[in-house]
């Protein structure tokens, strides 16, 4: 459930018009560690997933007020999925992630992912937790990308908690372009997840920096997509 079907869903295009070439990356050119987040303040995120072009997931992610937690500047994200299509005919699967994130330094402050499966009458619980040690979940981490203002060509790193397990995230901006699925121009980035996973992710190319699209070739399953199906932000 995790690993396979929200871990990047607040990042993401097979849809897309072809983008051209990112110019080579100048070889001295240092790979940025990606820290300083970004988010929209009261902003909904709604997202579907399909797995081999079959539906498989649907995810909400909401972005609270600012606020401040032991004198620091904080906000809190929360996301909730579940299975749909055949994966729900098989199985319920549901999963929730709620991050307090630490708006100056960019980490996490606190961090409860839970995911839920019952499958065949049996019923499995998985609880993992991040305290405020510098690290990043899957919703900081999100944050951080949309806070890169990247030039064709940069890459940047990016180290992530997911349930008991951390992987090195490298990514590459790979130009600009226009997506057909989010009908809206977009950053592209392409790359690695533990040097063996190839992702692409598309992010509106705008000041709200959103995260449209996400695709990735996962071995054995095939390629996921998540999609973002409709967004929210407050008026001001």
């Amino acid at each position: 459930m995790r690993g396979a079907f929200f871990v990047w869903a607040l990042l993401g295009g097979c849809a897309a018009v072809p983008h051209p070439p990112a110019p080579a990356k100048d070889a001295g050119a240092p790979t940025i560690e990606l820290v300083k987040p970004f988010g929209v303040p009261g902003e909904e995120m709604h997202y579907s997933a399909a797995l081999r072009g079959l539906p498989v997931g649907k995810l909400v992610t909401a972005v609270g007020k600012l606020g401040w937690v032991e004198g620091r500047k904080a906000i809190i994200v929360k996301s909730r999925g579940q299975s749909t299509g055949m994966i729900a005919l098989l199985a319920e699967l549901t999963y929730e992630l709620t991050t307090t994130i630490d708006l100056d330094r960019g980490h996490v402050i606190d961090s409860r992912e839970e995911s839920w499966a019952v499958f065949a009458g049996e019923k499995e619980h998985e609880l993992s937790t991040i305290g405020d040690d510098g690290r990043h979940d899957v919703h900081s981490a999100a944050a951080a990308v949309r806070a890169w203002r990247s030039l064709p060509g940069q890459t940047g790193q990016l180290r992530v908690d997911v349930g008991s397990s951390t992987v090195d995230v490298h990514l590459r901006d790979a130009g600009r372009g226009f997506l057909v699925s989010a009908g809206e121009p977009a950053v592209r980035y392409e790359g690695l997840v533990e040097d063996r996973i190839k992702v692409t992710a598309w992010v509106s190319d705008d000041t709200a920096r959103v995260p449209l699209r996400f695709e990735c070739d996962i071995p054995t399953f095939g390629q996921l997509v998540i999609d973002l199906a409709h967004y929210t932000a407050p008026a001001d």
